[in-house]
């Protein structure tokens, strides 16, 4: 029995010697070379145009995959340029928060955007459009019921709301029709009596966005009228 064990043994110690031989040592492998996906910053320019709008903020969305972004470069269409650091990783469908814009309201011309993706994806960038009263026309006032017009022009705009102004003396506006650049017509009823140096509420717009052609203003001054006074239209032009 000691004999059988023996030769077991030396048989395995045979075969452990010749699988050794023809095995390789790791060390007489050599790296060739690697290969992988190599993550590198990148740069898109969103053209927004010289004169699309004034805009007072920015959002940008995100979606398809999840990447970093780095900076923000606007350019107005003065040629001045705004940096803005971001340094945030947005998950695919996600948002960013508000991001103001110093160059209050210029126009923008370019968005040049640094990130790192981290697969296909799709950035949306979206503004916020200034808001800014502009005076539309004004007209004299007599002591009398009174039927004028302010002629807008056809392409002016676009407005959502417009206000009433008085100067001069108290006067009571009965109604306003807004004729759109379009022809369509906005009946409405103001009945309210404005002091000097007073205005209505924003009265909102049907027409939304559409461009003015003209106004019509239905007023009559105050019994105390005296000297002259005017009525002045203003629109409020963005953020609609």
């Amino acid at each position: 029995m000691a004999r059988k064990s023996y030769r077991l043994a030396v048989l395995v110690a045979l075969m452990a010697l010749v699988f050794a031989a023809h095995t390789p040592a790791k060390a007489d492998w050599e790296l060739l070379g690697s290969a992988g996906y190599k993550l590198r910053l990148e740069q898109s320019v969103i053209d927004v145009g010289k004169s699309e709008g004034r805009y007072q903020a920015i959002r940008l969305e995100v979606t398809g995959s999840d990447v970093e972004i780095y900076d923000l470069r606007v350019i107005y269409g003065n040629g001045s340029k705004e940096e803005l650091r971001v340094r945030e990783v947005f998950k695919a469908g996600s948002n960013s928060r508000r991001i103001d814009l110093a160059g209050g309201d210029r126009f923008i011309r370019q968005i040049v955007v640094t990130y790192l993706p981290r697969g296909p994806f799709q950035l949306k960038v979206f503004g916020e459009p200034v808001e800014r009263w502009v005076e539309l026309g004004c007209r004299s006032v007599g002591f009398k019921i009174d039927r004028d017009v302010i002629k807008v022009g056809r392409f002016e705009g676009p407005f959502g709301k417009i206000r009433l102004r008085v100067i001069g003396n108290r006067i009571e506006v009965f109604d306003l029709n807004v004729i759109y650049g379009n022809g369509r017509r906005d009946d409405i009823r103001v009945r309210s009596i404005i002091p000097d140096g007073g205005m209505t509420k924003p009265l909102d717009l049907k027409g939304g966005g559409r461009a003015i052609r003209r106004i019509e203003m239905i007023y009559r001054s105050q019994p105390n009228f005296k000297g002259t006074a005017a009525v002045c239209v203003d629109g409020l032009s963005g953020g609609l």
